[in-house]
């Protein structure tokens, strides 16, 4: 274990001036797709975010959490009110230079196209709309829930450890459950605005040929 934090204790690597030799990846929107014997149609999407290092990570994980889970806006309107998915989710990805929002969707082959136009439609209403006192207020609550959760287990508390210091954010750690709560509703619309464009998705559909019994 030694020698492997040995290793990292110049990282990340700089150049002259103390720069990051690393540099951010480029974004590339588009669409693609391929088809497999499968009974199901799978629509994943990606839109650019914040990254870990920037102060709109919490407002960017309050969204995920109004979009996404079983209390989620995506659940309840693609799959509880018109039955279009099998799984729905919606994820942010954060890192020191860069991070996404990913939104994944299971539905029946036939529906590929409903089932996108319905999610494509709950994310613009997102970044339209203000979102209610009461619904802002349990997506908060419950990321901040969670956040006090992982700090019951060693194990946890060891891995936010590395994730805050490989992002140069120690004096950040164990402020999350807080910050989490300080997001308005403001900060979600702003964010939302900012991640769900429409000419910045990537996309990738994998097409389900087999057809259900």
């Amino acid at each position: 274990m030694a020698e492997a934090v040995e290793r990292q204790i110049s990282w990340p690597a700089t150049g002259e001036g103390g720069v990051l030799e690393t540099r951010t990846p480029l974004w590339t929107p588009g669409s693609e797709w391929e088809e497999r014997a499968k009974a199901q149609t799978a629509i994943a999407m990606a839109y650019p975010a914040v990254s870990f290092c920037e102060p709109d990570r919490y407002a960017t994980v309050i969204v995920s959490k109004i979009l996404g889970g079983m209390a989620g806006r995506l659940f309840h309107a693609l799959r509880e009110d018109r039955a279009l998915a099998y799984t729905v989710t919606a994820t942010p990805w954060m890192k020191r230079l860069a991070g996404a929002m990913f939104t994944y969707i299971a539905t029946s082959p036939e529906r590929e196209g409903e089932a996108r136009d319905a999610m494509l439609q709950q994310l613009d209403l997102l970044a339209a709309d203000e979102v209610a006192p009461d619904e802002l207020l349990r997506a908060c609550r419950y990321a901040a829930g969670l956040e006090r959760i992982k700090m019951q287990s060693s194990l946890s508390v060891q891995g936010d450890l590395l994730t805050y210091w490989l992002n140069d954010a120690m004096g950040e750690f164990g402020q999350a459950g807080e910050k989490l709560l300080q997001v308005s509703a403001e900060d979600v619309q702003r964010v939302s605005r900012n991640i769900f464009v429409a000419d910045r998705r990537a996309e990738f559909v994998v097409r389900g040929t087999v057809e259900q019994a």
